[in-house]
């Protein structure tokens, strides 16, 4: 009771910074990184709709997977508890070319920001099972703050149910104009496939990436 008074008083004197207000946003679109969140940010932009991506705030929003953690800091761009949203969506693709690209991405420094977010992620676990937890705990943790779950493999239809969600007229003509290879990476370093995921994980970490796979609308191996 004595400290909150103490408190109480330093902040009237203004010795006590106050946390900084949030600000509001019309959207946030998050998920995994390596999940297309380049592509939809350059649709929506083409669209009219002022979004940006991961590094700074745009005036109608962002499209940053970073921003379905809350946290004090992150590596780079704007915290997700500094802004509130009309609307969050959750952009989610398949495991494997998600778990393939994180297999030797991102560099060491996200890796301990990611893994200090998500506990279940241990610097020292392999490179495979670090990338595939991270596809299952950050796309819980997307979820956890979103209205709507799509995949970005099924946008050429999805895009209508978003249209109709924010109330913002979503061109098919700009969507058919897109070009495909949009952040596209090289050839990737390793190939992952389900065989090879059964075959690598702890069981119970492939039994978690399947189930949620499956939910999604994927359809891996029995």
């Amino acid at each position: 009771m004595h400290r909150f008074i103490f408190l109480l008083a330093m902040f009237v004197m203004g010795l006590v910074e106050a946390a900084p207000p949030t600000q509001k946003r019309f959207l946030l679109i998050t998920g995994c990184g390596r999940s297309g969140t380049t592509y939809m940010q350059e649709y929506l932009s083409r669209c009219g709709v002022g979004v940006t991506h991961e590094k700074t705030m745009g005036d109608h929003g962002c499209v940053s997977w970073l921003m379905a953690a809350d946290c004090d800091w992150a590596p780079w761009g704007p915290l997700y508890r500094r802004y509130t949203f009309e609307h969050v969506l959750h952009q989610v693709r398949g495991p494997l070319k998600v778990i393939q690209s994180f297999y030797n991405f991102p560099p060491l420094a996200t890796w301990k920001w990611i893994a200090s977010v998500v506990p279940e992620i241990k610097l020292t676990d392999s490179p495979l099972t670090k990338a595939a937890k991270y596809w299952y705990y950050w796309n819980i943790m997307a979820e956890s703050k979103a209205e709507w779950t799509y995949r970005i493999e099924d946008f050429g239809n999805a895009y209508k149910e978003m249209s109709a969600r924010l109330g913002v007229p979503l061109s098919e003509k700009v969507l058919n104009n897109m070009p495909r290879d949009i952040n596209t990476r090289g050839k990737p370093e390793r190939v992952i496939t389900w065989r090879i995921l059964h075959n690598e994980l702890d069981p119970d970490l492939y039994d978690k990436v399947r189930e949620l796979a499956i939910r999604y609308g994927y359809n891996p191996p029995q």
